[in-house]
């Protein structure tokens, strides 16, 4: 998700129904944009007809780049993904390769001409195999038509070329995308949700066995309204955690509780979550799972006068906790949205506050009993940045991506290394087309 879109989706009464809270932050995730060009476009060419042409000045297309997933499968080698286009009309897959921390640019074709596509999640087991997920935009049936909503992507890297791969759909689905994916030697998994007709939100998983894709579609109790994974993690073809979000039903209003799914290589079963106090919402974001033993996964809840702060839960062996993160003081939005262990004792995870009105980037360490803040990495200049993901191959040696604005309200993507002491920020190459 953009910078913009993570403290826009804030931006909302606490008193509003949790599940329209939920759907908005599933549409956050797929980086929609309003279909409003045509509008702007009769009124423009109104406006136009009635100006002389040389009081005319033609606005140069604002573009703006971001990322939101990154994998390193090797020292001084790594991949993130995101998206890239105009601001108010058509975005396109992105992607950015780092050699010895030398970003450039190396995205996959469009899968759709006239509509949007995004890439919102990466694994990679070595440096030729790597899966990307997301969404694409299905163009309306007729003219005049509304969109047709979204369909998932999935696009692969083999060193050299990104190739566009088929995956099978619910029948009847009308809206989805896949936000998380998780790859071993043998196998991949991705998770998202979709709907029907209906407008009824399920949990959608694909899975990959080294030959083909296939549908996996977990049980849906009746006590679960719009379930939806956000990311996977897995240590091997027969042990998955997915981690996302439900709602459920009061009586007198709805609430948003963590989701958590594991997987056992034949089937998804639900695992409770840990106690999370006086929480209204909680949703989870990432998840990572160092051992088939210990996994953490990170996110965020609502608490009472519409304030957010961090929250990350722990499964070691069969039950899941709840341990305290550390945000900082009087932040009334804290939120963090990836996580990475490079062992059993240590994890990095990464997100955003807000101070004085502005995002700024989150850092949280664990180092096996406590979470505690760290140093996060400054964009110089930048008017609001916030960190979007993250990998390390040693508690001395990580990667993380973001994004930020200046002045101008177009974002850019950024990359920053970590070496055990500071954080180097570099920003993201842009794609030779906006330069």
């Amino acid at each position: 998700m953009s910078l913009r879109e993570r403290v826009r989706s804030r931006q909302r009464s606490p008193d509003a129904p949790a599940e329209a809270n939920t759907r908005r932050r599933r549409g956050d995730r797929r980086l929609a944009v309003v279909a409003i060009v045509a509008v702007l476009g009769l009124i423009a060419a109104a406006t136009i007809a009635a100006v002389s042409t040389d009081q005319i000045t033609v606005p140069v297309p604002v573009t703006e780049t971001t990322l939101g997933s990154i994998a390193c499968p090797a020292a001084n080698r790594c991949i993130a993904v995101g998206s890239t286009g105009s601001r108010y009309t058509i975005r396109v897959p992105f992607a950015v390769h780092a050699d010895a921390r030398s970003w450039t640019t190396a995205s996959p074709v469009p899968p759709i001409e006239n509509g949007d596509s995004f890439l919102t999640a990466l694994s990679c087991v070595g440096l030729a195999r790597c899966t990307a997920v997301g969404g694409q935009e299905v163009p309306a049936p007729y003219f005049g038509a509304k969109s047709g909503g979204n369909r998932p992507l999935v696009e692969t890297w083999n060193g050299r070329l990104w190739r566009l791969e088929k995956v099978p759909i619910p029948p009847g689905t009308t809206d989805g995308d896949l936000s998380g994916v998780a790859c071993v030697s043998s196998a991949c998994m991705a998770v998202g949700s979709f709907s029907n007709k209906s407008g009824n939100e399920r949990v959608m998983t694909e899975w990959w066995d080294g030959s083909s894709w296939k549908l996996v579609l977990p049980p849906r109790p009746r006590t679960m309204e719009d379930p939806s994974l956000a990311a996977v993690s897995c240590v091997s073809a027969t042990s998955c955690t997915g981690v996302g979000q439900y709602t459920f039903d009061l009586g007198f209003g709805s609430l948003i509780a963590p989701l958590i799914l594991r997987w056992n290589g034949t089937q998804w079963r639900f695992e409770a979550s840990g106690r999370l106090g006086q929480a209204q919402d909680t949703m989870l974001n990432a998840v990572d799972c160092a051992s088939d033993g210990m996994c953490m996964t990170v996110g965020s809840q609502r608490m009472a006068g519409a304030t957010y702060r961090s929250v990350a839960e722990i499964r070691q062996g069969d039950h899941w906790r709840v341990i305290p993160t550390e945000d900082p003081a009087h932040t009334p939005d804290a939120d963090l949205v990836a996580v990475d262990c490079p062992s059993s004792r240590t994890c990095l995870a990464v997100g955003y506050s807000v101070a004085q009105s502005s995002p700024v980037p989150l850092v949280e360490w664990w180092d096996g009993s406590f979470w505690t803040m760290g140093a996060a990495p400054e964009v110089a200049g930048a008017s609001g940045s916030a960190l979007s993901g993250v990998t390390c191959t040693a508690a001395d040696a990580c990667t993380a991506t973001g994004n930020y604005r200046n002045a101008s309200p177009a974002e850019h993507a950024f990359t920053a290394t970590w070496d055990g002491t500071r954080w180097t920020v570099d920003p993201a190459p842009e794609p030779a087309a906006a330069g």
